[in-house]
């Protein structure tokens, strides 16, 4: 491997605020690496190249085992996703720890640095392609005594002595490195990025094993056996950013189920949240992953002999064809409404109305009970903000966990679907997905305020990151074996 001898003072562009690339804790990298479980993960900054870019040199030099690997080259757009990334406090951390606290990029490493830069966690191990070697060592000399550095082939190595001692040895042709493993290969196959993002199929695992519920119920795609990681990549645009995830799974696996949505035209422009998946089997299922395994189970059992209702014959199964949640988050208390296709109204009307009596008896006992609406809807006054309300109206059901929520039994007039950031990848109509998302950051962020609510341990590192992003659209959709996520975050 060769030393590189183009130089790069035009890259990172000159900017006035600075970039940070500092060791992250393992909850800010959830949030920082992992876009698609989450929207959590939120800051990774990637862009969409030319499929004639040459492959990155520095995977060769990366552990074999690495739980995320990001890469960037130098590209024409770099200048908007800087100024975004500037915007990102956790971010700042990236440079204290690792380069110390008087580092500025411009100054003292964009005149020596080649054409890329990567990162490999965990360490984090730094690998920059040297153009000029004077200005690389000079630098070397101003890094924290308790940082290692060294020369491997055309990079410098920075990082934890051991991460950076076998990255020179792999530089040398010893030992294995993620450039040499399948899955990683597979990911360079699908399309390259002046920035690419790479997590093995082990590294989100370990990853998730130590996230909070909501983030572990949504990456169950890592459960499956053909799992074999996810590379991802970003286009900068004047709004924000939009990121492409693939998820790779070999072949062999069951097809994963999709629909055409017929509903997001029914939510209200103030949602917080929605969640649009193929029928109530997947959103239990996601709700079971989620931390609610034991309530669902509860009312499994419970429903037969209080209601001579069967949670899945009677109420899951009819409501297989599409299935959707929203969240409201006015007021101190979130709303929460199901609305659903049934494939059998007469059925969920029936089994609706069994439930009356015993919804009754544990929320508002000695009240009249539920009182008939117009349109064939019903609604129980418990307390002020929770009056449980339900409608069948045609082929389709609402339930919320309160009247106002029986908006979505008709199209909203300027509801979720004309959200700049929704409509940034729900653009194909009658097109046929796997999931269908969208979050509005800070009103999230702001009922979590009022409730107390956090997302665990990490989320206090992550919430002045989170408060960047207005809102964040997200769709799958099938390709072949694998999985596509695009996600549009809205960046003010």
């Amino acid at each position: 491997m060769s030393e590189s001898n183009e130089t790069a003072a035009d890259w990172p562009p000159v900017r006035r605020r600075r970039l940070s690339l500092g060791a992250l804790r393992r909850h800010r990298l959830l949030v920082v690496a992992l876009p698609v479980l989450a929207a959590a993960a939120l800051a990774a900054g990637l862009i969409i190249a030319a499929d004639d870019a040459p492959p990155s040199r520095a995977a060769a030099l990366a552990p074999s085992d690495a739980t995320v690997f990001v890469h960037a080259r130098r590209d024409a757009d770099a200048a908007r996703l800087w100024e975004i990334a500037g915007d990102f406090p956790s971010l700042a951390a990236l440079e204290r720890d690792l380069l110390g606290p008087d580092v500025d990029p411009e100054r003292d490493i964009a005149p020596w640095l080649g054409d890329e830069l990567a990162i490999a966690l965990p360490g984090p191990l730094l690998l920059a392609a040297v153009a000029d070697r004077a200005g690389a060592e000079r630098f070397r000399r101003r890094l924290p005594e308790t940082t290692a550095s060294a020369f491997a082939g055309a990079f410098l190595a920075i990082g934890p002595n051991a991460a950076v001692n076998a990255a020179a040895a792999r530089a040398g042709g010893e030992g294995e490195s993620l450039a040499d493993t399948r899955a990683y290969q597979r990911a360079g196959e699908i399309e390259r990025a002046p920035v690419e993002l790479y997590a093995p199929a082990d590294g989100i695992r370990r990853l998730l094993a130590e996230a909070p519920a909501l983030l572990r119920a949504a990456g169950a795609f890592a459960d499956s056996p053909q799992f074999e990681g996810i590379a991802a990549g970003v286009v900068p645009e004047e709004r924000g950013l939009r990121i492409r995830a693939r998820i790779l799974r070999a072949p062999g696996g069951p097809p994963a189920e999709e629909f055409a949505p017929a509903l997001p035209g029914r939510v209200p422009a103030s949602a917080a949240a929605f969640l649009d998946l193929p029928g109530a089997d997947a959103l239990t299922a996601l709700l079971e992953r989620g931390g609610l395994a034991a309530t669902v189970s509860a009312v499994r059992a419970a429903l037969p002999e209080i209601a001579g209702v069967d949670l899945d014959r009677d109420l899951l199964r009819p409501l297989g064809s599409e299935a959707a949640l929203t969240i409201g988050a006015e007021g101190a208390t979130p709303e929460i409404t199901l609305t659903a296709r049934t494939d059998d109204p007469a059925l969920t009307r029936e089994a609706l109305a069994r439930l009356q009596g015993p919804l009754t008896e544990q929320l508002a006992p000695g009240s009249a009970g539920f009182r008939a609406l117009d349109g064939d809807a019903f609604t129980l006054a418990a307390t002020p903000r929770l009056e449980p309300s339900y409608a069948v109206t045609g082929n389709v059901v609402v339930a919320s966990t309160h009247r106002s929520g029986l908006a979505q039994r008709t199209l909203a007039r300027r509801g979720l679907a004309q959200d700049p950031a929704f409509r940034a990848v729900a653009n194909q109509t009658g097109a046929r997905v796997e999931a269908l998302a969208f979050a509005d950051l800070r009103q999230l962020l702001a009922l979590g305020e009022r409730t107390g609510l956090t997302l665990g341990p990490g989320f206090p590192a992550t919430r002045d990151d989170l408060r960047q992003v207005r809102a964040v659209g997200a769709v799958v959709r099938r390709e072949e074996a694998d999985s596509t996520a695009e996600l549009f975050l809205e960046i003010p």
